[in-house]
């Protein structure tokens, strides 16, 4: 790993300009076959991005080499093998230096991308230093039991409609969800992953177990049937897209 920013800087520019150049002009790695060492060039960005503290898109550290190299590809299908390239060497990488389970890394690496390797392992970092706390396992929980019903609804759910609340415990539901959302993003943009994984337990346990135990979501009205798979899909989405899909964290017995 380089000592110095500019030794990082220029490590990262030349294993960078390497592995997309490579790419665009059809020399990516297939099988065993890897004559330009382009899969050590990628764990060597990983690297220095997770031991330098680097955050930077791949997606458009891409698009600025793509412009500037020889060479012609399809761009978009060539960004995807590339990103897909990166996800798997990471994956390798965290399996093999940091020994993480491999369902908490499935569950970080929520929608088959990562763009952001930093921050992917931040939050890998942080759930596993809080996987055996309580708060932990009521987040698993609410991801999970939401995700469950957002998972067997055939149609979209669409927006949450306050006149469509109707239970007491729909209402309390709508509202810790409009009072602790802004907090919880803030907490993930500062990159404070374990503390926003309690807030979201402590708003959310409670109050998700009572509204399954006393409101029924597959009623036959419609419309009051997507207003509640809304609400609970607007709670499963803020932990998913923010920090990591823990539906799939299996429950360790």
């Amino acid at each position: 790993i380089p000592q110095t920013a500019l030794g990082g800087i220029c490590s990262l520019a030349d294993k960078f300009d390497n592995i997309v150049s490579y790419f665009k002009i059809g020399k990516f790695p297939k099988g065993s076959w890897d004559l330009y060492a382009l899969r050590r060039q990628a764990i060597g960005i990983i690297s220095i991005l997770i031991k330098m503290d680097v955050a930077l898109s791949l997606s458009q550290v891409f698009d600025h080499i793509y412009m500037a190299s020889p060479g012609a590809s399809d761009k978009k299908k060539l960004k995807e093998m590339l990103l897909d390239f990166f996800k798997e060497r990471f994956i390798s990488f965290v399996k093999e230096r940091f020994s993480y389970r491999y369902d908490l890394i499935d569950a970080v690496v929520t929608g088959g991308i990562i763009d952001n390797v930093q921050s992917c392992f931040l939050k890998l970092e942080s759930l596993n230093s809080i996987i055996d706390e309580p708060y932990f396992e009521n987040a698993r929980c609410v991801v999970e039991r939401t995700y469950n019903i957002v998972k067997s609804s055939k149609s979209a759910a669409g927006d949450i409609k306050a006149s469509l609340l109707k239970e007491p415990q729909e209402h309390r539901l709508h509202d810790k969800l409009k009072e602790v959302r802004e907090d919880f993003k803030q907490l993930c943009a500062e990159k404070r992953y374990g503390e926003a994984t309690k807030l979201y337990a402590e708003t959310f346990s409670d109050e998700t177990h009572e509204f399954f135990d006393k409101v029924m979501v597959n009623v036959n009205d419609r419309s009051l049937k997507n207003n509640r798979i809304a609400l609970l899909e607007a709670i499963n989405k803020l932990y998913v897209e923010q920090i990591a899909d823990l539906s799939k964290v299996v429950v360790q017995t």
